[in-house]
C-alpha cells in the first residue's frame, strides 16, 4: 500500500488519540455515523475486519504509516489483528504476512517468558511499558524492539490491544558498547592497581632485606664479638648503637613512604615539604617549591592522600629516568578546585610511548578515583609537564587571604 494514498490534511486537535482517529472518520464502507461498526452477535473479530475497517481510513493510515512507530493490534491471546504497512521498513515483513500469526512466535524465547508474566499480571492497567526484547525480522536476524501495550479490549472502536514499537538495535548496540569499554577500563584499572601493589611490595622487600636486614645483621656481629670477647664491648657498643640507629632511621624513612600525610600527623603542606626535603638528599636534583594558602581549598583526606601519592610518585620517576636537575612543584588553590603542577628539565620522553609506562597510568588512575583529571606533556628532549585538577566538594565559611608560599631546596 502506498503511504502517500489516501492522506487527506485535517484539522485534529492536539488532545487526540491515535486510534480515536478511527471514530471521528467516515468509513470508506458506507458507514455514515463516523464509528466502526462489528456485525452484531460478533464474538471474534478477524484480521479481515481490521483490514477492511481500518485501512479504509485514510487519515488513520496516514498518521500510522508515515510514522516512526510500528503499530499493531493483537487481541487477548497475542494474534495479531492488525499491523501497519510500515513492518516492512522496520522488519522486512509485508503487514499481511502477520496475518494468523501470534506475537510471540517473533519473540525471543529468553524475552517471551518475561513479556508473558507482565501481560498476566496486567490487571486493571490501561498501559504497560516492556522492556527492550529481541524481534525476529524477516532477515532471520534478532532486531532489538521497545514496546508500549495499551489495553483497549473494551473500545468499541478497536477491540483489541495496541502496540507502539521501536526499533532500537542501534541504540542497544551502543550501550552494549559502552559498557563493555566501561569494563575494559575497571579491568584495566584493577591491573594497574594490582600492578603497583606488587610493585609496592616488591620495592618494601627489597629495602627491608637490602638496608634494614644488612645492618641487623650487623648489629647482631657486634653482639656476638661483645659475648665471645668481653675485651671488645667498649669499641663494639658505640658501633652497635650507631648501626641499630641507622636501622631504625631506615625503618623511619620506608614508613613514611608507605603512610599519607594524615598518619604523618601532618597537612598536605607540610607532609609535601618533607617529601621534597628526603628527595632532596640527592644533591644532584634541587626541588622548588611554590603554593597558594591551601586554606582557600578544603579538600577532602582522600585528596588530599591522592595528590600526596601522585606527588610522591612523579618525584621517584624524575630521580629514577629523567637525569633532571631542577623539579619546580606547585599547588594552587581556589574555592572551585586544587591545581598541582610538576615540572622537571630532564631528558622527558615520548607522552603515550612504551616509556611512559605503568607510573603514570597509575597516577591518572588516582587522580580519576578521586573525580580528578591529570595530563601530562612531555616530549624527548624538553622535559616533563605533570597537571592535576582536583574539584572541590564545598566552599570554606570564611577563607583566609591568601598566603605564598616559596621553598627552595639543594
Amino acid at each position: 500500500m502506498n503511504r502517500s494514498s489516501g492522506c487527506q490534511e485535517k484539522n485534529l486537535d492536539k488532545g487526540t488519540e491515535p486510534f480515536e482517529l478511527a471514530k471521528d472518520t467516515k468509513m470508506n464502507s458506507g458507514n455514515t455515523d463516523g464509528h466502526m461498526q462489528w456485525p452484531e452477535g460478533t464474538s471474534q473479530v478477524t484480521p479481515t475486519d481490521y483490514l477492511f475497517r481500518l485501512d479504509n481510513t485514510d487519515s488513520y493510515r496516514c498518521l500510522v504509516e508515515n510514522g516512526a512507530d510500528l503499530v499493531s493490534i493483537i487481541d487477548q491471546n497475542g494474534n495479531y489483528l492488525y499491523v501497519a504497512n510500515n513492518s516492512k521498513a522496520l522488519l522486512g515483513y509485508d503487514s499481511s504476512y502477520f496475518n494468523g500469526k501470534n506475537a510471540f512466535d517473533f519473540i525471543h524465547p529468553e524475552d517471551a517468558v518475561a513479556m508473558q508474566e507482565k501481560l498476566g499480571s496486567f490487571g486493571e492497567e490501561k498501559v504497560v511499558d516492556f522492556a527492550p526484547f529481541r524481534f525476529l525480522a524477516a532477515s532471520g536476524e534478532w532486531r532489538w524492539i521497545e514496546s508500549r501495550l495499551t489495553n483497549l479490549l473494551d473500545n468499541p472502536a478497536i477491540h483489541g490491544m495496541v502496540i507502539n514499537s521501536k526499533e532500537i538495535t542501534d541504540k542497544v548496540e551502543l550501550q552494549e558498547q559502552l559498557k563493555e569499554a566501561r569494563a575494559h577500563r575497571e579491568r584495566e584499572i584493577t591491573r594497574a592497581v594490582v600492578f603497583a601493589q606488587e610493585k609496592e611490595r616488591q620495592g618494601i622487600g627489597a629495602e627491608l632485606h637490602d638496608n634494614v636486614n644488612q645492618l641487623l645483621a650487623s648489629a647482631k656481629l657486634y653482639l656476638d664479638v661483645m659475648r665471645t670477647d668481653p675485651a671488645e664491648c667498649e669499641s663494639c657498643i658505640p658501633k652497635c648503637t650507631a648501626t641499630i640507629e641507622s636501622a631504625i632511621e631506615e625503618i623511619r624513612k620506608l614508613s613514611r613512604k608507605l603512610v599519607g600525610p594524615k598518619h604523618q600527623g601532618l597537612g598536605l603542606e607540610d607532609a609535601l615539604r618533607e617529601l621534597m626535603a628526603s628527595f632532596a638528599v640527592n644533591a644532584r636534583v634541587h626541588y622548588h617549591y611554590h603554593s597558594v594558602d591551601l586554606s582557600l581549598c578544603p579538600i577532602t583526606e582522600e585528596t588530599e592522600l591522592v595528590v600526596y601519592r601522585i606527588v610522591q610518585e612523579q618525584f621517584t620517576n624524575i630521580l629514577r629516568h629523567a637525569h633532571a636537575t631542577e623539579v619546580d612543584i606547585s599547588l594552587k588553590g581556589s574555592p572551585k578546585e586544587l591545581q598541582v603542577t610538576i615540572t622537571d628539565n630532564g631528558q622527558g620522553f615520548e607522552v603515550g610511548g612504551k616509556k611512559e609506562g605503568i607510573g603514570i597510568s597509575n597516577m591518572r588512575n588516582r587522580a580519576h578515583a578521586a573525580h580528578g583529571t591529570l595530563q601530562v606533556t612531555s616530549s624527548p628532549g624538553n622535559g616533563c609537564l605533570l597537571h592535576g585538577v582536583f574539584k572541590v566538594a564545598q566552599e570554606p565559611e570564611d577563607p583566609k587571604p591568601a598566603r605564598i608560599v616559596d621553598i627552595h631546596s639543594s
